[in-house]
């Protein structure tokens, strides 16, 4: 358990220098969730990280995509999805561990904000004025993970503290009603509960 714990610490003294060299090479990037969830946990817990995550216009996710593979990073996947017309990218880099047994460091950059479910929910293209709070940025993208997966532990603490953080309730509801994340939220409502 030590063991894992000093790798997981690691990890995250390595993301964090990363994104710092990152968002000063390359303007334009918006970093989600990550690691500024990781800033509202109490001194002494460790959030538990597989990769970075940013959203930015095309030309920044390419110049992020150069500046990476430059540095040793190789371009995973790429994923390519037409939103009205045009030409939506999400591009995931990877970087092996030096414990073969570690998951691999990761990247990911898209030029939109989540998928939703591409029917009642959706998809983004840039971040609203609203989203400028990190907290409700954070927490809307929370929302939209779920319709990657179903709630996991580790969400319920982040929810709980992005809750705690948010300065203007009303304008995460309007985002909520806007987005038609209703039902995401008042799952995540009630496993809080």
């Amino acid at each position: 358990m030590a063991y894992e714990l000093d790798t997981q610490l690691e990890r995250l003294r390595r993301y964090r220098a990363l994104a710092a060299d990152l968002e000063r090479r390359v303007p334009g990037i918006v970093p989600v969730k990550g690691l500024e969830v990781a800033a509202r946990y109490p001194a002494g817990l460790t959030r538990y990280m597989n990769d970075l995550d940013y959203v930015a216009g095309e030309p920044a996710l390419w110049r992020l995509v150069h500046e990476l593979t430059a540095d040793g990073w190789d371009l995973d996947t790429a994923t390519f999805v037409n939103i009205d017309g045009r030409l939506r990218v999400l591009a995931s880099l990877r970087q092996p561990h030096p414990d073969p047994f570690t998951l691999p460091y990761g990247v990911e950059v898209a030029n939109f904000v989540a998928l939703g479910d591409l029917a009642g929910v959706p998809p983004l293209v840039e971040l609203p004025p609203r989203w400028r709070d990190p907290a409700v940025k954070n927490l809307l993208m929370l929302l939209f993970e779920r319709f990657e997966q179903p709630y996991r532990a580790r969400d319920l603490v982040d929810a709980a503290l992005l809750l705690a953080a948010v300065e203007d309730v009303e304008a995460l509801h309007l985002e909520i009603a806007r987005l038609r994340l209703w039902p995401e939220y008042a799952e995540l409502a009630a496993l809080l509960e």
